[in-house]
């Protein structure tokens, strides 16, 4: 029995050294604040938004027949020429429809010639009876039959003419036909997707199905970077304006680019998001592989300082104040921005005026002086820092980083 005891209070204390590491190493991560000293860096104001990558000189091939692919002629990555073969499909069923249909010319030709013959009888037979009538020498019933017999055979004639147009148009469109069997370039380009494999069946494009696309072929110096700007942005966008395109796949490697087109009317989106229009953004030649459709961010250079007092984007709090009117203001509110600065270990709210920022640092014009120290993370405790709190190493783990 002793032993017993003996064994389940070890465990207990095994337990308890456990839950006190743990709570020990969650109020340690809890108590890790970051410090900032106020520094000088370039900064560059700027407007950010998302966009995709696009092609202006782009086609996407489709059959117009179904069929099933015999031959691929190129892969992706091939640089191809206007006219050139891409895939060959199966026209074995096609060939046979176009010996059916001359067959079928053949046929009507036969039976237009015969009708041709007739009528020139009935014509010469009509001028015989038509003479001997003048002569008094038949009567006006075969004079009447030897009409009615050329007017049908007119008839028939017509009629042979307009079966031998049909059976022509008909050898036309089988023919054309088996000329989309074999799919060519539309354009000069690159082969960016090849949507389909030898063996399986294309679909005809007027179906809305997989297998519809078969390639698509792009010119790889027409990509341009489409995105929207929200609308309160607008006024801070301009042709030619200079950007700075962030693949979702590259996000360490900005492509630089600049403004080309800026829309001129809103896009449909939903009420939370506002109006948006859209602009095309131009950018320079990259070695990095760029793929229709490709996700970005786009950061728009609106205007830049160097060597100015900064502070990181996290470090920036701010409060509402209710406008009045003896401040200019009818209705509505006012922010007012701030930072904590440490002042002799203790934590102090100051008032700032920013100006301009870039995605990570934020211009201080007024609040906060170069070698300043700030609190500026982790954004979870930030909100919750109170002016007056003591800040040292005895209640806080304190990660000190220069600007």
């Amino acid at each position: 029995m002793t032993y017993k005891k003996l064994t389940l209070f070890s465990i207990g204390l095994v337990l308890l050294y456990l839950v006190l590491v743990k709570s020990h190493s969650q109020e340690k991560n809890f108590n890790v604040i970051n410090l900032h000293k106020v520094g000088v860096t370039d900064v560059a104001g700027s407007v950010y938004t998302s966009g995709n990558i696009t092609f202006t000189d782009k086609a996407t091939l489709t059959s117009e027949i179904v069929a099933k692919v015999k031959s691929i002629y190129v892969e992706e990555g091939d640089t191809v020429k206007q006219g050139q073969p891409l895939i060959q499909l199966y026209a074995d069923d096609i060939k046979k429809e176009i010996e059916q249909q001359e067959v079928v010319v053949a046929n009507r030709e036969i039976q237009s010639r015969k009708s041709l013959a007739l009528l020139n009888n009935s014509k010469n037979n009509w001028t015989r009876v038509n003479s001997l009538h003048n002569k008094k020498l038949s009567n006006d019933y075969d004079l009447d039959e030897a009409a009615l017999d050329l007017e049908l055979r007119k008839i028939e004639y017509e009629e042979s003419k307009n079966y031998l147009s049909q059976a022509y148009v008909a050898l036309s469109i089988v023919k054309e036909k088996a000329s989309k069997a074999l799919i060519e370039s539309p354009i000069n380009g690159v082969v960016f997707s090849l949507l389909i494999k030898e063996g399986e069946v294309a679909i005809g494009s007027a179906m809305s199905i997989a297998g519809s696309e078969l390639i698509v072929i792009a010119d790889p110096k027409s990509f341009i970077v489409e995105a929207q700007v929200p609308e309160y942005d607008i006024a801070r966008v301009q042709i030619n304006q200079p950007t700075k395109v962030y693949l979702t796949s590259e996000p360490n490697t900005p492509l630089k680019g600049k403004v080309i087109k800026i829309g001129t009317k809103f896009l449909s989106t939903s009420q939370s998001k506002g109006n948006e229009l859209p602009i095309n953004i131009a950018l320079d030649t990259s070695s990095l592989k760029l793929i229709d459709g490709m996700t970005c961010e786009v950061e728009l250079l609106e205007s830049s300082k160097s060597n100015t007092i900064t502070v990181p984007i996290s470090a920036i709090q701010y409060e509402e104040e209710k406008a009045s009117f003896d401040k200019g203001y009818i209705s509505g509110s006012i922010k007012k921005y701030f930072v904590y600065k440490i002042v002799n270990n203790i934590a102090i709210k100051s008032y700032v005026q920013i100006g301009i920022s870039d995605i990570e640092r934020q211009e201080i014009i007024e609040g906060v002086e170069l070698n300043d120290i700030i609190i500026s993370g982790p954004s979870s405790l930030l909100a919750n820092i109170k002016e007056g709190i003591e800040v040292t190493e005895n209640n806080w783990i304190i990660n000190v980083q220069d600007i």
